[in-house]
Protein backbone atom coordinates (compact mmCIF):
# COMPACT_ATOMS: atom_id res chain seq x y z
CA UNK A 1 0.00 0.00 0.00
CA UNK A 2 2.67 2.50 0.85
CA UNK A 3 4.45 1.75 -2.68
CA UNK A 4 0.97 2.43 -4.51
CA UNK A 5 0.80 5.80 -2.22
CA UNK A 6 4.55 6.90 -3.20
CA UNK A 7 3.21 6.40 -6.81
CA UNK A 8 0.45 8.98 -6.60
CA UNK A 9 2.58 11.58 -4.42
CA UNK A 10 5.18 11.15 -7.06
CA UNK A 11 2.85 12.24 -10.18
CA UNK A 12 1.16 14.90 -7.91
CA UNK A 13 4.47 16.18 -7.41
CA UNK A 14 5.55 16.83 -10.74
CA UNK A 15 2.16 18.45 -11.12
CA UNK A 16 -0.04 16.14 -13.03
CA UNK A 17 -2.58 16.35 -10.28
CA UNK A 18 -4.72 15.85 -12.99
CA UNK A 19 -3.52 13.20 -14.89
CA UNK A 20 -3.58 10.91 -12.11
CA UNK A 21 -7.39 11.66 -11.18
CA UNK A 22 -7.92 10.71 -15.14
CA UNK A 23 -5.96 8.06 -15.02
CA UNK A 24 -7.17 6.70 -11.84
CA UNK A 25 -10.86 6.82 -13.29
CA UNK A 26 -10.21 5.46 -16.39
CA UNK A 27 -8.27 2.56 -14.83
CA UNK A 28 -10.98 1.74 -12.60
CA UNK A 29 -13.71 1.83 -15.39
CA UNK A 30 -11.38 -0.21 -18.08
CA UNK A 31 -11.44 -3.13 -15.67
CA UNK A 32 -14.62 -2.64 -14.12
CA UNK A 33 -15.65 -3.54 -18.16
CA UNK A 34 -13.76 -6.90 -18.51
CA UNK A 35 -15.74 -9.22 -16.88
CA UNK A 36 -14.85 -12.43 -15.36
CA UNK A 37 -11.75 -10.73 -14.62
CA UNK A 38 -11.23 -10.80 -10.87
CA UNK A 39 -8.93 -9.45 -8.87
CA UNK A 40 -8.07 -6.81 -6.45
CA UNK A 41 -6.39 -3.79 -8.00
CA UNK A 42 -4.37 -2.43 -4.94
CA UNK A 43 -2.27 -5.95 -4.95
CA UNK A 44 -1.85 -5.91 -8.87
CA UNK A 45 -0.43 -1.71 -8.45
CA UNK A 46 1.90 -3.12 -5.89
CA UNK A 47 3.40 -6.25 -7.70
CA UNK A 48 3.51 -3.78 -10.67
CA UNK A 49 5.89 -1.08 -8.54
CA UNK A 50 7.84 -3.97 -6.95
CA UNK A 51 9.07 -5.26 -10.41
CA UNK A 52 9.45 -1.76 -11.52
CA UNK A 53 11.78 -0.64 -8.24
CA UNK A 54 15.71 -1.21 -8.53
CA UNK A 55 17.46 -2.87 -5.94
CA UNK A 56 20.31 -1.29 -5.33
CA UNK A 57 21.31 2.54 -6.49
CA UNK A 58 24.71 4.25 -6.86
CA UNK A 59 26.50 6.41 -5.03
CA UNK A 60 29.05 8.27 -7.07
CA UNK A 61 32.44 9.02 -5.31
CA UNK A 62 35.98 10.97 -6.52
CA UNK A 63 39.46 10.07 -6.01
CA UNK A 64 41.96 11.84 -7.67
CA UNK A 65 39.84 13.51 -10.35
CA UNK A 66 38.32 10.78 -11.13
CA UNK A 67 34.36 9.49 -10.85
CA UNK A 68 33.66 6.08 -9.66
CA UNK A 69 29.78 4.85 -9.41
CA UNK A 70 29.68 2.57 -5.99
CA UNK A 71 26.72 0.53 -5.56
CA UNK A 72 24.58 0.70 -2.40
CA UNK A 73 21.76 0.40 -1.26
CA UNK A 74 19.93 3.45 -1.22
CA UNK A 75 16.28 4.66 0.47
CA UNK A 76 13.21 3.09 -0.29
CA UNK A 77 12.24 6.46 -2.06
CA UNK A 78 15.10 7.70 -4.04
CA UNK A 79 15.12 4.02 -5.78
CA UNK A 80 11.09 4.35 -5.80
CA UNK A 81 11.73 7.75 -8.01
CA UNK A 82 14.22 6.47 -10.14
CA UNK A 83 12.04 3.62 -10.95
CA UNK A 84 8.64 5.63 -11.58
CA UNK A 85 10.81 7.68 -14.04
CA UNK A 86 11.82 4.96 -16.02
CA UNK A 87 8.25 3.97 -16.36
CA UNK A 88 6.26 7.35 -17.00
CA UNK A 89 9.66 7.64 -19.52
CA UNK A 90 8.92 4.85 -21.38
CA UNK A 91 5.05 5.33 -21.31
CA UNK A 92 5.66 8.87 -22.95
CA UNK A 93 7.75 7.40 -25.79
CA UNK A 94 5.15 4.90 -26.82
CA UNK A 95 3.16 5.41 -29.97
CA UNK A 96 -0.34 4.96 -28.30
CA UNK A 97 -2.81 8.32 -28.70
CA UNK A 98 -3.43 9.23 -25.02
CA UNK A 99 -1.15 9.10 -21.97
CA UNK A 100 -3.73 6.22 -20.52
CA UNK A 101 -3.22 3.96 -23.18
CA UNK A 102 0.08 4.57 -22.97
CA UNK A 103 0.43 3.64 -19.42
CA UNK A 104 -1.74 0.97 -19.84
CA UNK A 105 -0.24 -0.33 -22.42
CA UNK A 106 3.22 0.00 -20.34
CA UNK A 107 1.74 -2.06 -17.73
CA UNK A 108 0.91 -5.22 -20.07
CA UNK A 109 4.71 -4.99 -21.45
CA UNK A 110 6.03 -5.14 -17.85
CA UNK A 111 4.08 -8.17 -16.94
CA UNK A 112 4.59 -9.65 -20.39
CA UNK A 113 8.51 -9.65 -19.35
CA UNK A 114 8.29 -6.91 -22.64
CA UNK A 115 8.73 -3.39 -21.10
CA UNK A 116 11.53 -1.24 -21.77
CA UNK A 117 11.49 -0.40 -18.18
CA UNK A 118 12.51 -3.91 -17.00
CA UNK A 119 15.33 -3.63 -19.56
CA UNK A 120 16.87 -0.32 -17.98
CA UNK A 121 16.50 -2.17 -14.56
CA UNK A 122 18.19 -4.85 -15.99
CA UNK A 123 20.80 -2.90 -17.27
CA UNK A 124 21.05 -0.83 -13.89
CA UNK A 125 21.56 -4.22 -11.82
CA UNK A 126 24.51 -5.59 -14.52
CA UNK A 127 25.83 -2.06 -14.06
CA UNK A 128 26.27 -2.49 -10.28
CA UNK A 129 27.05 -5.82 -10.48
CA UNK A 130 29.61 -4.99 -12.61
CA UNK A 131 31.05 -2.03 -10.32
CA UNK A 132 31.21 -3.74 -6.79
CA UNK A 133 35.09 -4.00 -7.53
CA UNK A 134 35.00 -0.39 -6.85
CA UNK A 135 33.62 -1.00 -3.07
CA UNK A 136 36.82 -0.50 -1.90
CA UNK A 137 37.56 2.63 -2.03
CA UNK A 138 34.75 3.71 0.37
CA UNK A 139 36.26 4.25 3.49
CA UNK A 140 34.53 2.76 6.70
CA UNK A 141 33.40 5.39 9.29
CA UNK A 142 34.01 5.02 12.75
CA UNK A 143 31.58 4.98 15.11
CA UNK A 144 31.76 7.25 18.08
CA UNK A 145 29.44 6.64 21.09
Amino acid sequence: MNVVLFFFNFLIKQGKKQTIIAFLLNFLLFFKRLNGFKFNLIKLLILLFYKIIPVVGFLTYTKSGKKYKIPSFLSFKKLAGLGFKWFFKNATLRKEKTLFLKIVGEITDIFNNKSNTLKQRKEFHNLAFENKQYLYLVKKRKRRF
